[in-house]
């Protein structure tokens, strides 16, 4: 079995390689998933290699010299109509996406190529390729980790060509198995406004069609608000209208948010529930002091001061309860002397209990704040607010509440890039947006990227973009790769 562009002889790959597969080792991968697991394991694209897409376009994408892994969150695509832009982020999502049966191979069957990879900056380098003059149907999908090959699959088509959905190997459950523990969530914004995504949260909220009206279906797992959603049958429906791409992506923000909010609560609930051990303790050790510890209530005092101011921005976003520490507060300041250092020893633990629950739900507040103020920032005579009980409300200056689907298409087009995007900063992501720039003005345009990327500031997020927009490309030309055809790369190595 000869393999076009994959050499194990030399540990490389080239677009020309006249090397014999004879035989196929298989590595265990039980350390590689450690290592992938580990903090700081880079997860974005480097370099993205395609030879003969059509049968007659070799590109090599490369992001900026001047990026490193920490600064690689954009990458955009440039090209002519029909130089194949469009499908280039297909093949990207298709090939990384671990899922078996949503026609992700399918894709690659379909689509004319002879080679086509993903390296990441870590070194691992996922592809697909076809041997011979045949450059639809068959291919082999392989994995390479520092130029050491460590998977290679073969993948029969049927006519169509296809991949059959009971198509199954050891090799093949070993490709999607590496691509779980990769752990890299990925999400797709077509030019139509459709999004696709490997999230496990997207399998949960559905459209459905139940006798010509249109709902979203939740699992009941992560929908749990008895006042925005009411029973049907054993799920929960919410009934929509309009535009159900933008009403799936904010019901889907609005559950990412519960869910956040929810893990964050647990942390300061184990918090919580180790209150009382902590006081009777504090309590055990103290003993009466007659010295004016007068620091001892100035520190109290300040500490419920400034939780009661934080306390204010969380509750904006319903994340935590509004609390009023006034009384507390002058309760603590009109403690006698002597028992000051014992009030301090029973309220620290409660005290804690709320900084834990402050900093486990901060990242949450901080990323809602941003997604707020951006759309603010963008929308004219509106005003923006989150609630993770009741959604997304958008309200003229007058008052009226509005629906999202009274927004202009421009304003609609923002709102569902930004909620997608705020859902896509969980985690190592890779966000591939095709036209991002579609019913926005000039003004926006060149407002847009900055904002996706203050979205995802300090946050393992990369975008992938496609576009035509000249505002995007001038402002961001060393994030810019134009496709041109490399014919010069044909017979060369594709590593060095």
């Amino acid at each position: 079995m000869t393999l076009a562009f994959i050499c194990l002889k030399s540990g490389r790959i080239s677009y020309s390689c006249n090397d014999t597969l004879l035989y196929h080792r298989y590595i265990s991968l039980e350390p590689l998933y450690a290592s992938m697991a580990s903090p700081g394991f880079a997860k974005s694209i480097k370099e993205i290699p395609v030879y003969r897409l059509f049968g007659r376009y070799t590109y090599s994408i490369a992001g900026s010299m001047y990026r490193d892994q920490e600064n690689s969150k954009l990458l955009i695509l440039y090209g002519d109509n029909g130089s194949g832009k469009t499908t280039l982020l297909k093949l990207v999502y298709n090939l990384l996406s671990p899922r078996s049966s949503r026609g992700h191979r399918t894709f690659l069957a379909k689509t004319v190529f002879q080679n086509f990879t993903v390296e990441f900056y870590d070194g691992t380098v996922i592809g697909a390729s076809r041997e011979g003059p045949d450059l639809i149907g068959d291919y082999n999908l392989y994995i390479y980790q520092n130029q050491k090959m460590l998977l290679n699959v073969f993948v029969e088509t049927e006519e169509g060509p296809s991949v059959p959905q009971s198509f199954d190997s050891v090799e093949y459950r070993s490709f999607l198995s590496f691509l779980r523990h990769f752990d890299l969530t990925l999400y797709y914004l077509s030019d139509d406004r459709q999004v696709q995504t490997s999230s496990d949260l997207h399998d949960s909220i559905h459209v459905i069609d139940d006798d010509h009206d249109v709902f979203i279906q939740l699992d009941l797992r992560l929908a749990e608000s008895e006042r925005a959603f009411h029973y049907v049958g054993n799920s929960k429906r919410r009934r929509v209208g309009g535009d159900v791409r933008l009403q799936l992506a904010l019901s889907t923000l609005t559950e990412w948010v519960r869910i956040q909010a929810l893990e964050g609560a647990n942390m300061g609930s184990d918090s919580n529930n180790n209150i009382y051990y902590n006081v009777v303790k504090q309590l055990g050790t103290s003993r009466l002091n007659v010295v004016d510890n007068t620091e001892y209530i100035d520190e109290i005092t300040e500490d419920l001061k400034k939780i009661s101011r934080e306390i204010t921005d969380f509750a904006a976003f319903g994340l935590l309860p509004r609390s009023d520490f006034t009384s507390l507060i002058s309760a603590v300041e009109d403690v006698p002397s002597h028992t000051r250092a014992l009030v301090r020893n029973v309220l620290t633990p409660y005290i804690d209990g709320f900084k834990t629950r402050l900093e486990a739900l901060r990242g949450l507040k901080d990323i809602l704040e941003i997604f707020i103020d951006s759309l603010n920032n963008f929308y004219i005579d509106k005003f923006v607010s989150f609630n993770m009980y009741d959604g997304l409300s958008i309200n003229t200056h007058d008052g009226e509440r509005l629906n999202p689907n009274d927004l202009s298409s421009g304003e609609r087009q923002l709102l569902l890039l930004f909620a997608n995007t705020i859902i896509a900063s969980e985690g190592s992501s890779i966000f591939i947006i095709d036209e991002p720039e579609i019913s926005l003005n000039v003004k926006w345009q060149r407002q847009l990227i900055q904002t996706l990327l203050r979205c995802v500031e300090h946050r393992s997020v990369q975008f992938v973009i496609a576009t035509h927009s000249i505002e995007l490309l001038t402002r961001y030309k060393e994030d810019t790769v134009r496709l041109n055809n490399s014919h010069e790369l044909r017979n060369a190595p594709l590593y060095q």
